[in-house]
Order: structure tokens, then sequence, then C-alpha cells
């Protein structure tokens, strides 16, 4: 694939794109807002970075196979994917105006419950989508959950976004195969770029292109804790403590672990553990889910149960996505 150089203000992206600004950047790419000018409709393009490694390659097709498989109100969607005929690569998908649930950090527990239970269930209901179609997520955290501007008297639409380190379950086992030693001469570039991101496992904690957000927020310094290369993808302030062993064997149950750490921080405005999850089993600590119901003592006792039951250290006890939403149709 070409290298692309930074693209300007009123230049075409394929045919049909035309460039506006720069909404963010990170080590994938770019993303611009764009212009499709056989209708005027403002969309975002990712445009693959300048220098990609096979890893970089990897996750970007990744991605777009990922979106493409998805339909869903609370998910990004795809509009298209292309080559430039300079050989650029690029992703075509919605633009959401708005912010993401990691600038309102301000906002956590002072909130409303209409609203943090509203977000919550946007939330859980577009995880639900996602482990339907054999996606995890790997990398939810605020600056993944997008939400829509507003009027001041309405709630937010919720879009989940950034699926470069997402993993199609069936797609990784496919994968394998594809490149066990007997038949790794005979591989696709893409398919071994795509079985190497698995492999490497390089860790993306120092904060993962949020696909078209408005803003990028920096991490945590604590989430720059863990940055084991060859171990970990994700951030470990979210990560389940089973992930310890290797990212690319995260399953469902890590995405509601991910999940259940959002809901504790908005509802109280705190994590609920000393150290990341990750860190406390790389240190063989015990991982004591807190409670939830202490410190908010106006939740439902079985909403705020099934919150706490998120964040169990065995994957196997927690929910699915699925009966947290059911859980979170407003109390």
């Amino acid at each position: 694939l070409a290298q692309a150089a930074q693209l300007i203000s009123g230049s075409l992206l394929g045919d049909c794109y035309r460039v506006l600004r720069v909404l963010g950047s990170g080590g994938m790419g770019v993303v611009y807002e764009v212009e499709r000018t056989t209708d005027c409709r403002r969309l975002a393009a990712k445009v693959l970075s300048a220098q990609p490694d096979r890893t970089a390659i990897g996750r970007f097709v990744r991605e777009a196979q990922i979106l493409a498989r998805l339909d869903h109100p609370n998910l990004i969607a795809i509009s298209d994917i292309d080559v430039t005929s300079g050989g650029v690569l690029f992703i075509v998908m919605e633009l959401v105006s708005g912010s993401s649930l990691g600038q309102h950090r301000a906002e956590f527990g002072k909130a409303n419950r209409r609203w943090e239970l509203h977000i919550l269930r946007q939330v859980a209901t577009a995880l639900a989508a996602l482990h339907d179609q054999g996606v995890v997520h790997r990398d939810l955290k605020p600056e993944n959950v997008l939400l829509t501007r507003c009027p001041e008297d309405a709630l937010p639409v919720v879009k989940l976004a950034d699926f470069g380190i997402s993993i199609l379950l069936d797609e990784v086992r496919s994968v394998r195969r594809m490149v066990t030693p007997s038949t790794s001469a005979a591989a696709t570039p893409v398919a071994t770029a795509m079985a190497k991101t698995e492999d490497d496992g390089v860790a993306a904690v120092a904060g993962s292109l949020s696909t078209i957000s408005l803003a990028t927020e920096p991490q945590p310094s604590s989430a720059q804790a863990l940055t084991k290369t060859g171990m970990i993808v994700g951030t470990p302030l979210y990560m389940a403590p089973e992930l310890f062993s290797g990212s690319k064997n995260a399953q469902p149950a890590a995405d509601i672990f991910s999940l259940g750490v959002i809901a504790f921080e908005l509802l109280t405005a705190q994590l609920p553990f000393a150290r990341p999850a990750i860190v406390a089993r790389a240190l063989r600590e015990e991982v004591a889910v807190p409670s939830l119901s202490r410190l908010r003592p106006d939740l439902p006792q079985t909403l705020a149960a099934m919150l706490e039951g998120c964040l169990s250290a065995e994957p196997e006890k927690r929910p699915t996505a699925q009966q947290v939403a059911l859980q979170l149709v407003a109390p």
C-alpha cells in the first residue's frame, strides 16, 4: 500500500470525498471530516497512516471488516472502504457531532440517574449486538463511547467507536489456520498481517485513535502502568484480569468487565479498584469487587448487584451484555 501524505482542506480523497478538516490522528492513521460530492453529506474518513507496518495494515483491514458486518443504531456505521488511485487505503463512516463520554468526567457521579442509566443501557445494547456478531471490542472505555450532540432536554444517542483492536472470534481462528507453519508460505499478506497483530499484541496504552471523536483526551497516567509488548492490547484501567494471560484470547466477558468499570466510574466518579485489575492479577493480588450499592444507595439493589457482577474476577460469573441491557431498562 502507498504512503498517505497529509491531506489538505479542499482536496479530494478518492473520487467523491472532499476533505474539510482533520478530526484526530493516531498510530493507525488520520481521521478527516469529509463531504461526499454526490449529495454533500458530511462523513468521517479514516486514512491509513503514512508509514503503515504489517500490524497497522492488519488492524485497519480488520476494523473495516468488523464495521462492514455491523448494523445497529448504537454502533458506528460504515459507508465505504476504498483505495485511492495512488494506493492509499481509507474507510468512510458516519460522522458523530458531539463528544466522548470521557470528556464528561467532571460530571461523573453528579449527573441525574436517568442520564447515567440511559448511557449505560445503550452501551450494553451495543455490546450485545457486537457479541451477537462474534465481535469482541477489547478497548471499551469512556473515550470510545461517543455521545451525539442534542438539545439540553434530550438524551444523547450513544455510538460505540474505535474497532481498531477488536477481534472477530471466527476470523481469529481461521487466520491462525492460514498461517500455520505448513501453510504460511502461501498465506496472503493481509492474513499474515492480521495474524501478526494477534501474536505481537502491541499495547495500545497511550491512547488509541478514536474513530470519529471530535477531540482527543489524554489517558490517565496510571493507564501506562502495564505496557508489556507482546502480551496485552487495550487500556489497562478497563481491562479484565484474565487478559493478563494474553489479549488475543479475549472473550465477550472481557468487554463486560470493561462495561462494569465504566458503570462504576460513571455512577460514583471513582474507579472500582485501587490499581487496574489486570495489574493486580499480574501481582497475584486479590481482585475484590467493591460495593456499588454502598456508594449509590439510590440504585435498585438488583441493578447494583448486576453491575457489581460485571466486575467479577471470574469471567463465567459475569452477566451477558443482553442481561445487563434488560436490567438497565429504566427502573
